[in-house]
């Protein structure tokens, strides 16, 4: 069914590597389109807690993120941000509003009772949104009825 080419191609992108397929065009023949929902907004690349004494990272950090980049793990936690003490009465979403991605932070964190400082520089939100193209052709809006709309009987 496929040439041993395409087989080494495929695992290597998508098995090995973390190369995802285009999206972009395998939905838009269903006239749907997919972009960045808000690239204006920053963030640090990672799921954070707040608790009592800083914030927490929940996950690990996103690969290539600004926290994975400055070598940031799951459980750290972080205790001041450009010297602002941090805890869970400050709103992480609310705090990072006031910066844009680009930005370089210094974070001083704690990993295992010691204390350090790094620099983490803010990336673009990479959640995404969809939504349905209105200036398509029949057959797209056919297949994308095919596939997407349940039949009313």
């Amino acid at each position: 069914y496929s040439t041993m080419e395409f087989a080494e191609s495929y695992f290597s992108n998508y098995i090995y590597g973390s190369k995802l397929p285009d999206f972009n065009s395998l939905l838009a023949a269903f006239g749907i389109e997919i972009s960045v929902a808000n690239p204006e907004h920053p963030t640090l690349g990672a799921r954070i807690v707040a608790k009592d004494q800083g914030w927490q990272i929940a996950t690990n950090p996103i690969q290539g993120s600004g926290l994975y980049k400055a070598g940031f793990s799951k459980g750290d936690l972080i205790l001041s941000i450009n010297g602002q003490p941090l805890t869970k009465e400050i709103g992480v979403q609310d705090f990072l509003k006031n910066f844009k991605p680009g930005e370089t932070l210094d974070v001083d964190y704690s990993r295992f009772g010691k204390t350090s400082k790094k620099q983490v520089t803010l990336g673009s939100d990479p959640s995404f949104k969809t939504q349905l193209m209105t200036d398509i052709d029949k057959k797209t809006r056919a297949r994308r009825d095919a596939w997407l709309v349940r039949d009313k009987k």
